[in-house]
């Protein structure tokens, strides 16, 4: 088995524990038919993060060559996927809390993790796979903590309703210029 087989394996079973994290909660969600427990914030951000996961897991075949691995890159591979299981082991309660409160009490946390995934995903890309600081994909990384930060700290629900918004549009401009037109492949 190749190094980048092992990476993959475990990258793979940390993001299969995040998608059953997701995908668990909202089952909970269909079976309890709680649909009135629901809210639209946290129903946005459930399905960022699945996307979020998916998309990790699908850029991490950009590792297929990199041949440089010690512990020190290996640490760097797993640490962003390891933040994304976090995110979605936060992104449902456990038991029977109103999603509403359940998100405003827990935003301070999810959207810590989720700028700590930011540098990660920039320290990653600078040291596993090569590219300079300050390249488009750090620009994309600086606008999503621009929203976190304000997302971890602001009780506002407007707040919370804009960024969210903005959000969802970085991250789908950020998706189209940086895998458009390269056959999937991400360029950052």
């Amino acid at each position: 088995m190749a190094v980048f087989e092992f990476v993959m394996v475990a990258v793979s079973i940390i993001i299969g524990l995040a998608i059953a994290e997701v995908l668990m909660g909202v089952l909970e969600i269909l079976r309890a038919k709680a649909f009135d427990r629901t809210y639209w914030i946290h129903t946005a951000w459930v399905i960022q993060v699945f996307v979020l996961t998916i998309q990790h897991w699908a850029s991490q075949w950009g590792l297929r060559n990199f041949d440089s691995w010690n512990y020190a890159t290996l640490s760097m591979a797993l640490a962003p996927t390891v933040m994304i299981f976090l995110a979605a082991g936060l992104i449902f309660p456990k038991g029977e809390v109103g999603l509403r409160d359940y998100y405003f009490a827990q935003r301070t946390a999810l959207f810590t993790i989720l700028l700590v995934l930011m540098v990660l995903y920039s320290l990653d890309a600078w040291i596993l796979h090569g590219y300079a600081p300050g390249s488009r994909g750090d620009w994309f990384r600086l606008l999503v903590i621009a929203t976190y930060v304000p997302l971890a700290i602001s009780k506002q629900p407007k707040v919370h309703a804009a960024l969210t918004i903005i959000h969802a549009c970085i991250i789908t401009i950020s998706f189209t210029t940086l895998f458009g037109g390269q056959g999937g492949r991400m360029s950052v």
